[in-house]
């Protein structure tokens, strides 16, 4: 069994006006996530090093062993938990109503887009932890770097929220569950 990093996917904490959220119960079951449960993310995810010539649908580009940009980086985690995305670029995901839908409030795994501007081209993808607390790859720090959404937020680069997607369905064989 290899080496795991935790993370409180507690429900309930408040989204960014301070209102507390519910989250659906078909989720947490899904994913065994629920009140006070871990979220158990691998060591070898933290491992990964910032590549950017690692994108989803890059030729020869399978998982994260060598490197990854913050889209491959969080497809791989989502697909750890037993989601299978497709290859989307940024756009793509924000367009997308097939794989997953819009949330304005956030539950642990959900995938956030952040810019400089309210503009999806491009956009930097994470994922949220819960608890107000996201994990993503960026080229500046080069490693995965977990930090609270609002502390994130602070970076020009990613001021702007641009929103969150929620996968639609997890496959068997899920890590978690």
């Amino acid at each position: 069994m290899g080496e795991y990093r935790s993370f409180l996917g507690r429900v309930g904490s408040p989204d960014r006006q301070g209102r507390p959220y519910t989250p659906q119960k078909s989720f947490n079951r899904r994913l065994g996530i629920a009140e006070n449960r871990m979220i158990d993310i691998p060591a070898r995810f933290f491992d990964v090093y910032y590549d950017g010539r690692c994108y989803p649908g890059a030729k020869g580009v399978v998982g994260i062993n060598n490197g990854a940009n913050c889209q491959q980086f969080a497809y791989e985690l989502m697909r750890h938990f037993g989601y299978n995305l497709p290859n989307f670029r940024s756009s793509d995901l924000w367009q997308d109503t097939v794989h997953t839908s819009f949330v304005t409030t956030f539950e642990p795994l959900d995938l956030l887009l952040l810019n400089d501007t309210p503009i999806a081209y491009g956009a930097h993808v994470a994922v949220y932890l819960g608890s107000g607390t996201v994990i993503h790859l960026s080229k500046k720090i080069g490693k995965p770097e977990v930090i609270s959404l609002s502390a994130l937020q602070t970076r020009p680069e990613y001021q702007t929220l641009i929103g969150g997607k929620r996968p639609i369905m997890a496959f068997l064989g899920a890590s978690e569950g």
